[in-house]
């Protein structure tokens, strides 16, 4: 049996942008619930970064699309691939793309995600 909460239509823009997004957390659940075993990222992080291990075996570098977006870090493969993985993960952070690397070492794949520092965006006011 599958339960679904209702969607109700409105004609406000906002609402209708919200049902066209996807809603990371029903994915995450679907993926976590759908995950095969050996698909589990170790994950270890520090004060400037995380690093994520997962286990790809049957595929090159060339053969992965890597795709960071803000908090979010997305593992494909390519549609000719011998083994075909899509694997997401939500950090608690935004990822800097310019200071993150992967690498890929007998099918362990190794992502090196740097941490977005917070910009400050506090402005000071002149008082006339």
């Amino acid at each position: 049996m599958i339960f679904a909460a209702p969607h109700t239509l409105s004609r406000h823009p906002l609402a209708l942008r919200a049902l066209r997004t996807p809603d990371r957390g029903m994915e995450r659940f679907f993926q976590q619930a759908l995950a095969r075993e050996g698909h589990q990222a170790q994950v270890s992080q520090d004060a400037t970064s995380w690093t994520l291990q997962v286990d790809l075996p049957g595929v090159s570098r060339e053969q992965l699309d890597i795709q960071i977006d803000g908090s979010r870090v997305t593992i494909d493969t390519v549609a000719d691939a011998p083994r075909q993985y899509h694997l997401a993960y939500e950090l608690g952070q935004e990822v800097a793309p310019q200071g993150s690397s992967a690498k890929l070492d007998l099918g362990v794949l190794t992502l090196k995600l740097q941490r977005q520092l917070p910009v400050d965006q506090r402005i000071k006011l002149q008082v006339d």
